[in-house]
């Protein structure tokens, strides 16, 4: 199947959508992934009836032209940027050499992709991958302080999901032998690692009090004081965390 990046023009802006071109498709069928839009169509019927593609695509997406261009974790295919630990990071793509680059760190990233349709996707694994390193090293680095143990690690599972419900979920497989199930929200990689850091430590106090009791908020305020200061930025979609002492400068 062929498929190409087609920008269609919704509310007065440009929305990217993914068209694969399905010949035994007489119709024409859209849905939406990880925020990003789909057409599924056969070539001729794109070709000979835009006008009537173009219609079908704005009702819709109706009013959601907005976030359109948004597609899980701050990917935007229009204006080429996603967000990184806190940082707006502009990409570029080679057809000649099939990859996308991107500096981080003084130094540069470059990613394999055979064509412009795979860039959503690609970005999304390579970000999903790097959330769920930062998660691992945090765990591992940080595990004694929730009374765990290094058999404990080696039988955790840690999960990179979607979720509009919870940035982090601690899933008791058994309490007995403190066998968990951890997972995060890809979205938190958009975010300060100190805001990361507090999800982790979050869900990490859940091995030890499963509910938010007293002692479970005593014991995350403990090795973590402006615990609340970082959720009120989790909460509101800050991405870069500042002190108190930071903020009133």
């Amino acid at each position: 199947m062929q498929e190409k990046i087609h920008y269609f023009q919704v509310n007065n802006k440009l929305v990217p959508v993914q068209v694969i071109f399905d010949a035994k498709n007489n119709e024409m069928e859209m849905q939406k992934i990880r925020g990003f839009y789909i057409l599924r169509i056969s070539y001729e019927n794109f070709n000979q009836n835009l006008d009537k593609v173009n219609d079908y695509v704005q009702k819709f997406i109706g009013g959601k032209a907005e976030s359109s261009s948004w597609m899980s974790p701050g990917i935007n295919l229009e204006n080429r940027y996603f967000y990184f630990l806190s940082k707006r990071i502009y990409f570029q793509y080679s057809n000649f050499n099939k990859e996308i680059s991107f500096e981080i760190n003084d130094g540069k990233t470059f990613l394999a992709c055979k064509n412009e349709t795979k860039i959503g996707k690609t970005l999304h694994d390579w970000l999903q991958n790097e959330l769920l390193k930062i998660v691992s090293e945090m765990i591992n680095s940080n595990f004694l302080k929730f009374f765990l143990t290094e058999n404990n690690l080696k039988n955790m599972q840690i999960n990179i999901k979607h979720s509009k419900s919870y940035w982090g979920r601690n899933k008791a497989i058994d309490f007995n032998t403190k066998t968990y199930g951890l997972d995060f929200n890809i979205d938190l990689i958009m975010f300060d690692e100190k805001l990361i850091e507090s999800v982790v430590f979050h869900e990490l106090t859940h091995c030890i009090y499963r509910n938010h009791s007293k002692q479970f908020w005593n014991h995350l305020t403990n090795i973590l004081p402006d615990i609340k200061l970082r959720n009120w930025y989790l909460n509101h979609k800050k991405f870069k965390y500042k002190t108190k002492n930071e903020t009133n400068m």
